[in-house]
Order: C-alpha cells, then sequence, then structure tokens
C-alpha cells in the first residue's frame, strides 16, 4: 500500500465514525511527523455549518 497514491484509492461512499481518514498536519516543522489519522467521528465532532453545531452520534449526523 505504501506504493499507491491517494487519488488512486477507491471512493468510500458511507463512512462510520470509526472509520479512519488520512491528515496531513502542516502544523508538524519536520516531514516525517506531518502524517496523522483522524476518525470520521473525531473530525465530524469538530465541524460547524452556518453557525449550527454539527453532532455525529452512533454512525449518524445531526445538525442542530
Amino acid at each position: 500500500m505504501s506504493d499507491s497514491k491517494v487519488s488512486d484509492l477507491t471512493a468510500h461512499a458511507t463512512a462510520t465514525t470509526d472509520d479512519e481518514l488520512y491528515i496531513v498536519d502542516i502544523s508538524e516543522a519536520t516531514d516525517a511527523d506531518k502524517s496523522k489519522k483522524v476518525t470520521f467521528g473525531a473530525l465530524m465532532a469538530r465541524i460547524v455549518v452556518n453557525n449550527d453545531v454539527v453532532v455525529c452520534n452512533n454512525d449518524e449526523i445531526v445538525i442542530l
């Protein structure tokens, strides 16, 4: 898998809260430390849309 490009991977249409996503952390000074992972649930827990909070509970996304 290390020889694959992210853009060449098959799309995943339905993410669940425990799915892991690849993140490039631009705040890290060293290239070796930039590659990180985050769960879909953790990412969605931090999103705000039009001043509404997006909540991700039990594989369900709800806009409050």
